[in-house]
């Protein structure tokens, strides 16, 4: 008789949820963007920080610098490529934050770097080029867990 009753609950309970997930995915699919408009899609926000990823940090502040009209998507709904962030745009997706740059910046004509001289376009994209590659590799040797600790702390002094 117990057996009975926590599984006619139990399955009340899968129904209930399964009916709710699926409203949801819905109203979710039913919300259509303003043309023109860009759909940011990016991991959640964190109590300390807008965005953990430097990435989705990086093509929200483009956006933002750029005032292209954007509306944010969070989740861990990854690209096709695998690739987070992302954007949608007129029905086109677009993955990897350099490539929905490039794509941002033709299309709606915008450059954010036009003040700057040549030199000076040079060194930032020496500086942005050894910024996104070769602090990603510390990043990483920083926070792996290994048994050899005290190699880190010296590493830290550098």
């Amino acid at each position: 008789m117990a057996f009975a009753l926590y599984a006619g609950i139990a399955s009340a309970a899968f129904a209930v949820i399964y009916l709710l997930v699926k409203k949801f995915k819905k109203e979710q699919n039913s919300k259509k963007p303003k043309p023109g408009t860009v759909i940011l899609h990016q991991f959640h926000p964190t109590d300390l920080v807008a965005n953990a990823s430097p990435p989705c940090l990086k093509l929200e502040t483009f956006l933002r610098m750029a005032r292209i009209p954007y509306e944010k998507e969070y989740g861990m709904k990854f690209s096709k490529k695998g690739k987070m962030p992302w954007i949608e745009f007129n029905g086109q997706e677009i993955a990897d934050s350099n490539f929905c740059i490039q794509f941002l910046k033709k299309e709606f004509l915008v450059d954010i770097d036009s003040h700057l001289t040549n030199t000076e376009k040079a060194i930032a994209h020496s500086i942005r080029t050894m910024l996104e590659e070769n602090t990603y590799w510390w990043v990483t040797v920083l926070c792996s867990d290994r048994d050899d600790r005290d190699d880190r702390e010296d590493f830290l002094v550098i």
